[in-house]
């Protein structure tokens, strides 16, 4: 394992990254339909109407990806565009590791890296985003995992080098990825932040109404 600081160095300007983004959102939102009755992903904000996938999805769309799969329990409001595809994972009650392996097998051949991002995680930050593809990018490497860390507790999203594209598809459960970061521990690489957002999901009431606070406070 090694540790950088995240960098505002870039690599690519506006060319497309050769890494496909797999937006993780097929969970069962048990907790959220336990206290409100509602799959969290439908969740709207009240001023505009966006969903909570919707408000995630924007934060990757505004990087040049190769290609954006979202993968859904079922079709909600979002529309697909030319770089992002909506896939409904049949298998979602087998866990998150079958929506993981359902976007890394429908990606495309040419992708060099995977983005793995949960659809529950919109406070990440897009210097986040942009220090890991960096960092990824200029180690020139499909051997490399590149996961964010915040106060040095590791977080997502988690950007993984082709190389793994078997072990990905071959996971099962719904613990992700987290046996690969320690399989493959020496090539793991902790890109240090200073955003909390990968640390924090959306998974209660309590969770939802303090990522309202926070838009709130950043509109304001």
């Amino acid at each position: 394992m090694f540790k950088v600081i995240a960098s505002p160095k870039t690599v690519s300007g506006t060319t497309p990254y050769p890494i496909s983004l797999i937006l993780l959102a097929s969970g069962a939102s048990s907790r959220m339909k336990a206290t409100i009755g509602k799959d969290k992903m439908q969740l709207t904000l009240p001023d505009d109407g966006r969903t909570l996938l919707q408000t995630t999805l924007e934060l990757y769309n505004s990087y040049p990806f190769a290609e954006i799969l979202v993968i859904v329990r079922q079709h909600g409001t979002e529309e697909p565009s030319l770089k992002t595809q909506f896939i409904v994972n049949d298998n979602a009650e087998r866990g998150m590791a079958s929506s993981l392996a359902l976007g890394v097998g429908s990606s495309s051949p040419a992708a060099n890296g995977y983005l793995i991002a949960l659809g529950d995680m919109p406070l990440v930050q897009p210097a986040s985003v942009e220090a890991l593809c960096n960092e990824f990018l200029l180690r020139g490497s499909t051997e490399v995992i590149c996961i964010p860390t915040f106060r040095g507790q590791r977080g997502n999203p988690v950007l993984f080098g082709s190389a793994y594209k078997e072990d990905l598809l071959r996971l099962s459960g719904d613990v992700g990825a987290k046996s690969l970061l320690r399989k493959y521990a020496d090539r793991v690489c902790e890109v240090e932040t200073d955003d909390e957002g990968i640390l924090l999901d959306i998974d209660t009431a309590e969770d939802w109404q303090y990522f309202l606070q926070k838009e709130r406070r950043r509109k304001s």
